[in-house]
This record gives structure tokens, sequence and C-alpha cells, in this order.
């Protein structure tokens, strides 16, 4: 993601072409942004103690907003919206098949993506634990964790109802 977008902040800065445009949620987001650095100030105490984890999860928390403007400025045909949210609901519809061929046969297909991608390597940090229900470990897939991949399938779903009723 990084690489990304420092080429779009490069072609921002030398391609005419290429033009900045807004979501229309700057309000909020600096709101928001303000909210995090008074919440910093006012805790300076407890940041100190964690100040390698803040900056590691201020830093991933301000990707999602790069990406979200990296989108809107690139994005700018309803054809190219739709593709994309096609190849989202697609790839959710990959990982949500995996999961059920997880929790029927206990193979996690995303455990084994270092065979296919040589540059991949799977680090077994203790297993994910999936507490069982039932005769079943849960799935989940690609994601942390069970409850995660729900939620991540979930947030899939209104995009799926849009290329449905589209």
């Amino acid at each position: 993601i990084a690489c990304v977008l420092a080429a779009w902040v490069l072609a921002l800065l030398v391609d005419p072409r290429t033009r900045f445009r807004g979501t229309g949620l700057e309000g909020p987001v600096l709101l928001l942004f303000l909210a995090i650095g008074c919440s910093l100030v006012v805790n300076t105490g407890r940041v100190a103690a964690v100040s390698g984890t803040v900056v590691k999860g201020l830093t991933f928390f301000a990707t999602f907003f790069f990406v979200m403007y990296f989108v809107s400025s690139s994005i700018t045909r309803r054809r190219t919206l739709d593709a994309i949210a096609m190849l989202l609901v697609i790839a959710a519809t990959v990982v949500a098949v995996s999961a059920v061929v997880e929790w029927r046969t206990e193979y996690n297909v995303f455990d084994h993506l270092d065979q296919a991608v040589p540059l991949l390597e799977f680090s077994d940090l203790g297993s994910v634990s999936t507490p069982e229900r039932g005769d079943r470990p849960r799935a989940y897939a690609s994601a942390q964790h069970s409850i995660a991949l729900g939620a991540a399938l979930v947030m899939i779903m209104p995009l799926a109802v849009y290329l449905f009723r589209r």
C-alpha cells in the first residue's frame, strides 16, 4: 500500500491529469483526527509507555484514510466502481467458500498458500484459537479469528446487494 500511495502522490505532483478529489467526508475525518490528537495530548504519560504501539496503530489507521482518498481520486467512472465492487464480492465469496470447506474438512487453504506462492512464508503463531461448537472447531479461513471472518463477510453484504440490484 505504501508503494502505491507513494506513486499516487508523485503522480499528483507531476501529472496534471491526476487530480485529488474529495470524498465529502472531510469534516468528519478532520474531527476524528482532531479527537485522536487531543487524546494523545491528554494521555501523554500512557502514550509514552507504549509509544511504539501507538505509532504503529496511528500509522495503520492513517493508511485507511490515504486509501480512501486514493480510491476517490482514482475511480472516476461508475463502470470502474462496479468492477471493483464485483471483484471484492467475488474475493469474499472465495473466502466464504473456503471457510465452509474448512468447517467441513478442518483443512484451511490459507495455511498452505506458501506452497503455491514462494514469496509467502507460513508463520504459525501458536495457531488461531477457534473454540469448538458442537462437534467441529470454528472456521476462520484467511482471518485472524472466526469473529473477524464473520465481520468481514458481513461488511461485504451491502456491496453484494448493490450489485444484485444493479
